[in-house]
């Protein structure tokens, strides 16, 4: 699907919205993986390589996400992040792209 993502937590804590600047545009993917001998849902932002089969990840994956919110062309996301090997709550705001 895709979308454009607006990270409304940092280091999870709540931004301001004057500081989502223009988000991140790109294909929304949930999936589920094992890590070790536990199942993970996860929830990631990438983009295709033109002429390619490749991703690039455009954000750190969304681990655990949960559907909070559903309107007109927009839902929001509520998971975990891991910067540097701490867990972080974060939301994404996601806006349907219509292009």
């Amino acid at each position: 699907m895709r979308v454009r993502v607006f990270s409304l937590r940092h280091h999870g804590r709540r931004t301001r919205r004057a500081d989502e600047a223009a988000g991140v545009k790109g294909e929304l993917r949930m999936f589920s993986m094992v890590h070790g001998s536990e199942m993970h849902m996860v929830a990631r932002l990438s983009a295709r390589a033109d002429r390619g089969s490749t991703h690039e990840e455009l954000l750190p994956p969304l681990y655990r996400p949960e559907l909070v919110a559903v309107g007109d062309n927009a839902m929001l996301l509520r998971g975990f992040q891991s910067i540097d090997g701490t867990a972080y709550v974060q939301e994404w705001r996601c806006l349907l792209d219509s292009a």
